[in-house]
Order: structure tokens, then sequence, then C-alpha cells
């Protein structure tokens, strides 16, 4: 959901409403307001006061918006729009696809996320799943899209900050793309939990410990992120069975 400000930025048209269907807008980035148009599940009340009136977003690419990362140019085409419902502590997102394609392929599907925070034990779920998933390629394959995503929160919110000091966030996760002749096109899985740690201080948390392998068609890519401790800053890459190490942070 932060990406959605990249993507203003690029061309995209981005609406907000509230429950009346009045639009809202967020405060620039450099107000110190929330990055993006997503519910923290609790964890960042001050973001939440503002972002909890939003109840739909959406995000028109129209006939086309491009950006470039690195020497690849994404062009997104048409909506994605999302929905949003809270009920105690549970909050729902529900986001769904009109006319979308990126770089030529069409995406189908339903994504529903459900978040739930206690303020005060500091626990905390975010599950996601994809229902419907399809993914039209631009030669005209088709391929099922099956995803689902868990992220365990256990975090002590400082009382003054109102920002998480401490704790853990695990994330396991699991997606997969298969071709209509049951061909692996694309997986993504963590083959073990991947780990955050908040107390290690970082501006911008990264995992401390957990493998991720991604398979694409005939070449499988494992990142492991650490032993754990926070003083690493080292992940290995393996790519089809030759490892590299890099530096992040």
């Amino acid at each position: 959901m932060r990406g959605f400000r990249m993507y203003g930025k690029g061309g995209a048209t981005i609406t907000n409403y509230d429950a009346s269907g009045n639009m809202l807008t967020l405060p620039d980035p450099g107000t110190q307001g929330p990055e993006g148009v997503s519910f923290s599940g609790g964890q960042f009340p001050q973001a939440d006061s503002l972002l909890k009136k939003i109840i739909k977003t959406v995000i028109d690419f129209g006939s086309g918006v491009s950006i470039r990362h690195d020497s690849i140019t994404i062009t997104r085409v048409g909506k994605i729009i999302i929905t949003r419902a809270k009920s105690g502590q549970e909050l729902t997102e529900i986001i769904t696809f009109e006319n979308y394609s990126v770089n030529g392929n069409s995406i189908e599907g339903t994504k529903t996320r459900v978040n739930s925070f206690h303020p005060t034990t500091g626990k905390g779920s975010s599950s996601t799943t994809v229902t419907n998933g399809k993914i039209i390629f631009s030669d005209g394959r088709v391929s099922t899209w099956v995803s689902s995503k868990l992220r365990t929160t256990d975090i002590i919110i400082d009382a003054t900050t109102k920002k998480p000091s401490s704790g853990t966030i695990i994330t396991i996760a699991a997606t997969t793309v298969t071709g209509s002749d049951g061909t692996l096109i694309y997986s993504h899985d963590t083959t073990n939990p991947i780990t955050e740690n908040i107390a290690c201080g970082q501006a911008h948390h990264w995992p401390v410990s957990g493998t991720v392998e991604t398979i694409y068609r005939t070449q499988t890519i494992t990142v492991d992120f650490g032993d754990g401790s926070c003083s690493n800053k080292t992940i290995s890459i393996t790519i089809n069975g030759v490892t590299t190490t890099k530096t992040i942070g």
C-alpha cells in the first residue's frame, strides 16, 4: 500500500472515500502523515485515526502508467479497487481488479486481508488470501493464481511515541501461479518463517531470520535472512545452487 504514493507521482489517480462517499485527502509525507492508505491494524494509532475514515480507495491507472525499476519498465492499466470495513478490533480489506493489467498481462481475482490487533496486549495478526485468482498472459496463456500470507505480531508500544518499541513480527507466505496444463510457472514460499525484531531499532525494520524460496520456471532462488541477531546485516542469496552474500541496512 505504501507504493500508492509512487503510483500517484507516476500519473495514477488515487481517490479515497469516507462512508458518506466524500473524498478524503491524505497529508503530504513531509507532514509526517501516513505513508499509505491501509490500516496499520492498530499498531500506529495516530495514523489510524485518519485511515479508519477511508472505506474505499480507487487507484486508476487509466490507459497506462509506467514506472521504471532499474532497467525494467512496468506499465499498469485499469483500476485497483479497495473496500474496507471494521468490526471491533478486526479490519477487513477486499481488493478487486477492473480491467487491470501489468505489461499486458491481465490480473483477475479477489484479494482479502483481515487484520486484528489488541492495543493492550500488543498481539495481532494479518491474514491475506486470494480467491478466483487468474493471470492471462499477453500471449493468451491462462494461469491460476493462488496465494496466502499470515503475519503474526507480538509487540510493545512505547507510551510516549505511540510506536512499537520491541517485539516480533513473523510472516509465513505461499504463492503459486500454475498454467492451465498444470505446469508450475512461479512460486514464492517461506521455507522458514520470516522474523523481524522491533527491538533491533532500525529505522526501517528488516528480517533478522528466515528463508524464502522463489521458483520461476526453471530458475530457483533462495534468500536466507540470517541468524536472528540484530548485528547481522548480511543475507545469503542462492541462485540455481550458486550462493552470494549481500549487505543490507
